[in-house]
């Protein structure tokens, strides 16, 4: 019976798995890569992987990989997960309960501030209610100094609005409530708040909201396209 020379046995036994590792190994590492472009840009960093092109097929194949991320996320997640992260000095739980009471007749305006150069997002809902129901109680909210999100709304039944529906507060949201009743009316709003420091607002927040946005319009790209037709 032959007998197989040790080197020679050393190589049948281990050259071949070794191949194959090392394939295995390089498919890992360049989806790995892939990842990790797709995710920087996702999060407005600079690509990690070099010389990638930017033709919508490049765009079809880095979002195929990014399919392994779990983004874009819910906008009142991502707030759920910052708060849950307790980082002090970077976000903020607070509740805010607003009672007024507007006499027959008059106008009432609040007003709610925000630290100069911090945000405050909505988590959850935003609560809105009058101990007596009125199409003549009118209430206008407005944020910052964008148009209202809604002018003179008849409280004839209580509110509620998702938190992803309102936009972050960079210095104050007003409310003007219009008592147009013949009785007093009191106005109560609930609020929980994400309030973000101004230097969490520029490193984290801003480049991670970006990243969203980006994902999306490279989606629609794609898709226009017909990049991920099958």
């Amino acid at each position: 019976m032959a007998t197989t020379p040790k080197e020679n046995l050393i190589e049948e036994i281990f050259a071949p798995d070794l191949t194959r590792n090392v394939s295995v190994i390089k498919d890992q590492l360049v989806q790995n890569n892939l990842l990790l472009g797709a995710l920087a840009k996702q999060l407005g960093l600079p690509e990690i992987v070099s010389a990638q092109s930017t033709t919508v097929s490049s765009k079809a194949s880095a979002f195929s990989a990014r399919s392994h991320i779990s983004l874009p996320m819910e906008y009142t997640n991502l707030l759920e997960i910052l708060l849950a992260a307790r980082k002090a000095g970077d976000v903020f739980p607070y509740f805010v309960r607003s009672v007024t009471t507007v006499q027959a007749g008059t106008t009432t305006q609040i007003e709610t501030t925000v630290p100069p150069g911090d945000i405050a997002s909505v988590v959850y809902l935003l609560k809105l209610r009058v101990d007596t129901d009125s199409s003549e109680f009118l209430v206008t909210l407005q944020v910052d100094n964008l148009p209202p999100l809604f002018v003179e709304a008849p409280m004839t039944v209580s509110v509620d609005i998702q938190g992803a529906f309102l936009p972050p507060t960079h210095t104050k949201g007003t409310y003007i409530l219009t008592n147009n009743d013949s009785v007093d009316i009191t106005f109560t709003e609930d609020v929980q708040l994400a309030v973000m420091t101004s230097d969490f607002v520029k490193a984290v927040w801003t480049p991670l909201l970006n990243g969203q946005y980006n994902l999306i319009t490279d989606l629609a790209e794609i898709m226009q396209s017909g990049g991920l037709a099958s």
